[in-house]
């Protein structure tokens, strides 16, 4: 309709804010879809670790923030939308810091949307020059009932290779 519907406030006052945005379901229960907005960690006071808000699509307001764990991580590059990740019904958000982890190149973390909590990370491993540079939902593959990822990473040595998790076989809980 090309007019403004939505103002958001950037508390951090990143410069990479709205890079990622995407719908992650109603959670506040009012019928309009909340949004997931990245600020993968570069504001005007310097480096952070990075902070995904989910806000109202009603009204803008934050519902939940969610960081990353280090400065300079750059959680937010990515985000993935997940409308029934555990096999609930309760959505989930995918969210990718291009930096950090056990290796300093990359992990991605997996949220329930509505209470905001991490229910899994999975961090890149000595091999990998850069994890998951890009997410893809593959929906159930193997017919277990649960939703697979896909996270395509950059191996040492120049391969690329589409990773494949699922919530029952990610590890559980934050990093």
């Amino acid at each position: 309709s090309g007019q403004l519907v939505l103002q958001v406030a950037n508390a951090d006052q990143s410069l990479a804010f709205g890079a990622e945005v995407c719908a992650v379901g109603d959670v506040d229960g009012d019928g309009i879809d909340e949004l997931a907005i990245s600020a993968a960690g570069c504001t005007e006071r310097g480096a952070g670790p990075g902070v995904v808000a989910i806000v109202s699509g009603r009204t803008g307001r934050q519902v939940h923030e969610l960081r990353g764990d280090r400065r300079g991580d750059q959680f937010g590059t990515r985000l993935l939308p997940l409308p029934d990740w555990r096999g609930d019904g309760r959505p989930a958000l995918v969210v990718v810091a291009s930096r950090g982890g056990a290796f300093g190149n990359g992990y991605l973390r997996v949220f329930d949307v509505r209470s905001g909590q991490p229910l899994q990370t999975y961090v890149g491993s000595l091999a990998h020059s850069a994890f998951a540079i890009s997410l893809v939902d593959l929906g159930d593959r193997d017919g277990d009932g649960l939703r697979e990822i896909g996270a395509m990473t950059l191996a040492r040595g120049g391969t690329a290779g589409l990773w494949l998790m699922s919530y029952g076989d990610l590890p559980r809980g934050a990093a």
